[in-house]
């Protein structure tokens, strides 16, 4: 059992799995992510200029009424802070396009691009200064790229992020997700503060602690990082 964090290792030894059986050695996606970013280059940008908000959006609960109040703090950012892109890759879903562009369309600063590749976007995600997600996998891989995450959900399935400080739920409500934006955007503290590598998801070697233990090695230790590390 490889699991990626010690929190996941926690919920097998309490399903019953024997503790020697379980190796704690970070997410293979982080992995993933570090190998695509060194081995390929970045595809130019659909806009000018190197800061920017990503926002990724795609879940079905959000879908109606959520994304409205969503889209309507993207929209108050952009027009409070003309200066800052917004880069939004949107995801082809007519629930999601349709309200996207009838409620981002004709911003200056608000970028609606066609979904991106794995190799784009992982690039994208690299260069920005602050996501905002509904995504899992977009919680696990920004913290390893030093990105802060704003995760527009009022739940998670990662709380390790939540608990390290890297990811910071702040649901759909339009207020909480400006002032969320504008804090850890232009607030260079609360910027630092979300900014901790390795991401408690792992380091970019958990393939290679795998491989050590299917040959009988020891792996090399990976302790997920806590807020207190």
């Amino acid at each position: 059992h490889f699991a990626p964090t010690a929190a996941a290792a926690a919920h097998l030894v309490a399903e019953g799995v024997a503790r020697e059986r379980i190796h704690v050695v970070g997410n293979t996606v982080i992995d993933a992510l570090s190998t695509t970013l060194a081995r390929t280059q970045a595809p130019p940008r659909p806009f000018a200029g190197d800061a920017y908000v990503l926002v990724t959006c795609h879940r079905r609960e959000s879908f109606g009424a959520p994304l409205l109040r969503l889209f309507a703090a993207v929209r108050a950012f952009a027009e409070r802070h003309p200066s800052t892109t917004i880069w939004f890759p949107v995801h082809p879903n007519p629930a999601v396009e349709a309200q996207a562009r009838a409620s981002l369309a004709g911003l200056a600063n608000v970028v609606l691009s066609a979904p991106l590749d794995y190799v784009a976007f992982a690039h994208a995600l690299a260069g920005a200064r602050v996501v905002l997600t509904d995504s899992g996998g977009v919680q696990e891989e920004a913290p390893a790229l030093g990105v802060p995450v704003l995760v527009a959900r009022d739940t998670t399935e990662r709380p390790e992020g939540v608990a390290y400080g890297t990811s910071l739920l702040v649901g759909t409500e339009t207020g909480r997700v400006l002032a969320a934006l504008e804090r850890v955007v232009f607030d260079d503290d609360a910027h630092a503060a979300m900014v901790h590598r390795p991401g408690p998801f792992g380091d970019g070697r958990a393939a290679l602690r795998i491989v050590d233990v299917l040959e009988g090695r020891a792996p090399a230790p990976f302790v997920t990082p806590t807020r207190d590390a």
